[in-house]
């Protein structure tokens, strides 16, 4: 493989320890983007959303805190707003990517 795209910790979750990692050399990255979203459809009942949405937020509370880090290695959740994923957009354009 010549190129590749990835998140910025895949080398060290992927390729630890691996002679292969001192081969890859990075060109670019980009500004921060949010990670692993959570969106609702369209139509759900805002009702509904809005439980879920105030339920994901409250898990940054510090008894969960193990349990975040074992499952998915993070600290909680936080909103998004959409300008939040404007490097994404500006990084599809860069590459002619159509939305």
């Amino acid at each position: 493989m010549d190129a590749a795209a990835s998140f910025d910790t895949a080398l060290q979750i992927h390729l630890k320890g691996d002679p292969a990692a001192e081969r890859i050399t990075y060109v670019a990255e980009t500004p921060p983007i949010p990670e692993a979203g959570i969106c609702a459809r369209p139509g759900l009942d805002p009702a509904v959303r809005e439980r879920l949405k105030a339920a994901l937020l409250a898990i940054k509370k510090p008894e969960y805190a193990a349990l975040l880090k074992q499952v998915y290695d993070i600290d909680g959740f936080i909103e998004a707003s959409d300008r939040d994923y404007d490097p994404v957009r500006e990084a599809m354009d860069l590459m002619g990517l159509t939305r």
